[in-house]
């Protein structure tokens, strides 16, 4: 979601808007109050240099909290106040992590989880866009929201089936509290993955389901267990369909997913979906190179999976199929690590019908005189492990 962003610091500021609204924020008069929140919300909402530090200077941060805080829900006025405040707060926290930080040393984690299940749609979207860009920011400021229930939280308020603005902004916020180095351990994001699996199944909303399937790859791509629990939820044949999709962000998350789980024990689920045919596919007709590379580090971990694999991507005649233009390095890199991979990959069975693919082993040789070191590597280390694996079948069926 387009949160403000900007250097507070810069030394262009926004002008501040009449001094004596802001003052109201201590008002008595309910009225005056929210006045007083409209107007800093306003002033933080400026799309450059929003003024972030003026604000924390100024002492608001507390009294937004406290307002957030003290809502009636049976008020009208309150809610909007606590709204206002809200989303002032959530300006602040979109800066740079020492204004998240202040943010979150005001108490306002705790609160905004508090309203992600007080039954105001509007109110509850508005706290888990404030905790989608705290949780944003750091592995840190991750597992303090962790820590203060905005997993589970955001699950019941994303459960309540919000409007489309809501669903987005909620999955948005999951999808932060999922990401970030060093990952969330598992038991902290796996309560996600039922509902991670219904917004796969059924939502048609690419940007809900481009944010669902990041939370995913991050999940997945933790830790092998974490792949394995994403692939075991069900999804990989709906996330093979959805590489059909030309939604860009949909595609790269829907391949880091697939590619996760492609190089944990859980690879079975991503083979028996179709997957290799929909990421060779993608090396045929998609136009942007990031995707290419890809769909092929995904095919590369299907092939170290072991000689039925490599099989599989035999059957599919990937080897021809595979581009073989190497000007760009990268793409080339990991075009080569296919062929490695199958090499690495291969038994005795699929080294035979690698060595009378004469077309493999040109593929692998033309790559020998490349300009990059770890494409000429790829592929004299390829082409070492199939003679090694052909010198010992041979040894092996000449004995008595």
């Amino acid at each position: 979601p387009p949160a403000a962003t900007g250097d507070a610091s810069a030394s262009v500021r926004t002008a501040v808007p009449d001094v004596a609204s802001f003052s109201g924020l201590w008002s008595q008069d309910p009225e005056t109050v929210r006045a007083g929140a409209t107007a800093i919300r306003k002033w933080l909402s400026t799309e450059h240099n929003p003024p972030i530090a003026e604000c924390i200077n100024r002492g608001f941060v507390p009294r937004l909290v406290e307002l957030v805080r003290s809502v009636d829900l049976a008020s009208h006025n309150s809610k909007c106040i606590a709204f206002e405040a809200a989303w002032a707060l959530t300006n602040v926290a979109s800066g740079n992590s020492e204004h998240a930080f202040h943010v979150v040393r005001a108490g306002a984690v705790p609160v905004f989880v508090a309203l992600l299940s007080c039954g105001d749609p509007q109110l509850s979207e508005q706290c888990s866009w404030a905790l989608g860009n705290i949780a944003g920011d750091s592995a840190a400021l991750r597992d303090v929201c962790l820590e203060s229930g905005a997993l589970g939280g955001l699950l019941s308020f994303l459960s309540r089936q919000p409007d489309t603005s809501g669903l987005r902004n909620g999955v948005w916020a999951l999808n932060n509290l999922t990401r970030h180095s060093p990952p969330p351990p598992l038991p902290s994001v796996a309560p996600a993955l039922p509902l991670l699996r219904t917004l796969v199944l059924d939502s048609e909303d690419e940007e809900v389901l481009a944010g669902t399937c990041w939370a995913l790859s991050y999940i997945a791509g933790a830790s092998t267990s974490g792949a394995v629990a994403v692939g075991s939820t069900g999804v990989c044949p709906r996330l093979v369909e959805l590489l059909g999709r030309p939604h860009p962000a949909l595609l790269a998350a829907t391949l880091r997913v697939l590619g996760a789980v492609a190089a944990s024990p859980a690879i079975r689920e991503v083979v028996q979906a179709g997957g290799v045919a929909a990421m060779l596919n993608i090396l045929e007709v998609e136009s942007r190179r990031s995707t290419r590379r890809m769909a092929a580090r995904a095919l590369a971990r299907v092939a170290a999976a072991g000689p039925a694999h490599v099989d599989v991507l035999i059957e599919h005649d990937v080897v021809s199929r595979l581009p073989h233009d190497t000007r760009y390095v990268e793409e080339a890199e990991a075009y080569a690590r296919v062929l490695f991979s199958m090499c690495q990959g291969a038994g005795p069975t699929q080294v035979v019908k690698l060595f009378q693919d004469g077309f493999f082993g040109w593929a692998l040789c033309q790559r020998l005189s490349h300009h990059n070191g770890t494409v000429t590597r790829l592929a004299a280390e390829g082409l070492a492990l199939l003679a090694e694996c052909g010198e010992a079948a041979s040894r092996s069926s000449m004995q008595p």
